[in-house]
């Protein structure tokens, strides 16, 4: 026996896996994780956005269209009662987020008097 520590690869590899040693690139990539995942919800958000815009614009010609040709009141203004329900729903779905503080108040205005 010559005092020389015998090879065990097992434990020299355990011992280079649990080493605390810093990992340069870790930072680096956890900011740009961070800053692509931002930029990813912000144009998934604008594509939500547009889209609802577009439909709005596709509704407004579609419903000018076919209220000129109808021939009494009733009819639209049934429709167009049906369609803000939709939008509404529409608009929360897009991800709009001006939508929710106008429908409570809307809920709150036609919603069950305090009047006892």
């Amino acid at each position: 026996m010559t005092g020389k520590k015998d090879f065990d690869p097992t434990e020299d590899f355990e011992a280079l896996i649990n080493s605390e040693q810093p990992n340069p690139f870790e930072d680096k990539t956890s900011e740009q994780v961070s800053i692509l995942t931002r930029n990813y919800e912000s144009e998934r958000n604008d594509r939500n956005e547009e889209r609802f815009i577009w439909i709005l614009v596709l509704l407004i010609i579609v419903d000018f269209e076919f209220f000129t040709i109808m021939q009494n009141i009733a009819g639209p203004i049934i429709i167009g009662c049906i369609e803000t329900l939709l939008i509404f729903v529409l608009a929360e779905r897009c991800g709009i987020d001006g939508v929710l503080p106008l429908i409570d108040r809307v809920l709150s205005a036609v919603g069950p008097s305090k009047i006892k």
